[in-house]
């Protein structure tokens, strides 16, 4: 990136990088956490080379993580369970964060860098 003037690079974090759970790992907060600061300062570190940096917080997702398979993103049950945790009331496909990495690959953001963009069907700003 750094021979051909720029480039993207793109961090794929969590909305628990800023925000304890009990229902998390320590550790894993604490990587996450890390991540959010190597994104910014990266973004700092790179920008002089016209690479930007960015990182996804991504939410539930229906991934093997959440044990929620893509098949059952309809099924009443989770749906409902969804509405009392945010205001999107549907779990997140993995279409969802892959949308916002092309956002950040795409010269639709070549304006943009440090920054953190939440998948999370509006969790975050609930808290």
């Amino acid at each position: 990136m750094t021979e051909n003037n720029g480039g993207s690079i793109i961090n794929n974090s969590s909305v628990l990088d800023s925000s304890a759970t009990y229902s998390s790992f320590t550790s894993y907060h604490v990587s996450k956490g890390g991540l959010a600061m190597l994104t910014k300062k990266s973004a700092l570190s790179y920008a002089k080379f016209n690479i930007r940096v960015n990182s996804i917080q991504p939410g539930a997702i229906a991934t093997e993580m959440s044990g929620i398979f893509w098949d059952d993103l309809e099924d009443s049950t989770i749906i409902s369970s969804r509405k009392k945790l945010q205001p999107l009331h549907r779990m997140g496909h993995p279409y969802d964060v892959a949308y916002a990495a092309l956002f950040f690959a795409s010269d639709e953001s070549a304006f943009v860098t440090g920054a953190t963009l939440p998948v999370d069907g509006g969790a975050s700003a609930k808290y």
